[in-house]
């Protein structure tokens, strides 16, 4: 039986987070938030503003989105790093690197 927590990162997961949603913060225990989900499925809305984010390893919700090559057009925060000092700079080059190699294959 699902809980309303998982209910909501299957939402986020799904795209489906209701209209005006604002709670992008709640998190499971490792930190891994809904802002963070919807960001590495690509379901942000085009308004959302708060990619610094954490999980328990600094890894932002940019860096989410960044792995996955989610990052709006006017993306302006590439210097956030995690607590290994990945910048979300790094994370979106290695993406696009990776995607690049595999049009190739």
């Amino acid at each position: 039986m699902k809980n309303e927590f998982d209910e909501l990162f299957e939402q986020a997961r799904e795209g489906t987070l209701p209209h005006g949603f604002d709670q992008w913060e709640i998190a499971r225990a490792d930190g891994w938030s809904v802002a963070h989900m919807a960001a590495f499925r690509g379901r942000l809305p085009p308004d959302f503003d708060q990619w610094g984010i954490m999980n328990n390893e600094g890894w932002t919700v940019a860096h989410s989105a960044a792995s996955k090559g989610h990052l709006p057009p006017d993306f302006d925060r590439w210097d956030l790093k995690d607590f290994a000092e990945w910048s979300v700079r790094d994370i979106h080059d290695l993406w696009k690197k990776n995607a690049d190699k595999m049009k190739r294959e």
